[in-house]
């Protein structure tokens, strides 16, 4: 009840094409989709399938179409979580989060309408592992916060923070993308094990989800403490062969120091970044807020 229903057809110039399951990887540019959407390129793929850049003809605005994996679309299970919890992240509303528009579905394919935010991740930001600048860390520090902050009050928790899902643009502003991913696919289902999809990304990965255990806001701020680790000193703080040796250090806890790290950084800002990654949800910050309050005190 919660998605869009769009006629499946593609308009090539005079031609309508009826796509029985649209395929979104055979559009062409200026193709038109449901006699709405213009098509403009491909912008990539995602871990749940790929991401076009359209003009919405109607609101004349250029939007982000994300579409479901085929490999997906078959999993009814999956659809409705996927689309459940999106039902929960269009209810955040902040400058510093890619807003979400509908779920619609073409015949047989699915997709997301959200915002188009020209700009970069934040990985691009860490590169060669040399660390940030560190006025540059706190205060995209203080913005993810921020956004947290109001997708925490809806109670909608992130799952997957990692650089890959933090964009910002030519302006520095930030926005954090991809909410709920990760829960849609948290599952036992052995057909979702297959794809190969592990929920989250080791690097970024609290120990209670490593472990399997339930997640609330404390892990996204833990995932955070573990961002702000890599643009203060250049690395995450674990790294390894294989995701299982990484999430066994995660639940070690055994990280050396940012400040030992790099000596430009602070005892207090180190702390923050120690405090925000404890292995123990309930020595760390509880709440966004508390975060970033404790880097608002530390920025010039």
């Amino acid at each position: 009840k919660d998605t869009v229903a769009m006629s499946g057809s593609v308009k090539r110039g005079d031609t309508a094409i009826e796509a029985k399951a649209m395929n979104p990887e055979e559009l062409q540019p200026n193709d038109m989709l449901a006699d709405r959407y213009r098509y403009i390129k491909k912008i990539g793929k995602g871990a749940f399938g790929c991401v076009i850049l359209m003009e919405d003809t109607i609101i004349n605005e250029e939007i982000i179409l994300k579409y479901l994996n085929a490999q997906f679309v078959t999993d009814e299970s999956i659809i409705k979580r996927f689309f459940y919890e999106l039902r929960f992240a269009r209810k955040i509303t902040h400058p510093n989060v890619i807003r979400i528009y509908d779920m619609l579905s073409f015949g047989k394919a699915h997709a997301i309408s959200m915002e188009y935010f020209r700009s970069h991740t934040l990985n691009a930001e860490v590169k060669d592992k040399k660390p940030m600048e560190i006025e540059r860390a706190k205060k995209f520090t203080y913005d993810i916060c921020s956004g947290m902050e109001s997708a925490h009050a809806v109670n909608v928790v992130h799952r997957d923070l990692k650089p890959n899902n933090i964009l910002i643009d030519e302006n520095n502003i930030l926005k954090i993308v991809d909410f709920g991913v990760a829960a849609a696919t948290q599952s036992t289902d052995t057909k979702l094990t297959m794809t190969g999809l592990l929920v989250g990304t080791p690097t970024y990965m609290a120990p209670e989800q490593a472990l399997g255990k339930d997640v609330d806001e404390r892990t996204d701020i833990y995932s955070l403490g573990v961002i702000m680790y890599e643009m203060l000193t250049g690395r995450p703080p674990y790294s390894g062969k294989d995701s299982m040796s990484i999430m066994y250090q995660h639940v070690q806890g055994e990280a050396e120091k940012v400040c030992d790290k790099n000596e430009l950084v602070t005892q207090e800002l180190s702390d923050v970044v120690s405090k925000a990654m404890c292995v123990k949800a309930e020595h760390r910050y509880q709440s966004m807020t508390e975060l970033k309050n404790s880097i608002e005190q530390l920025m010039e």
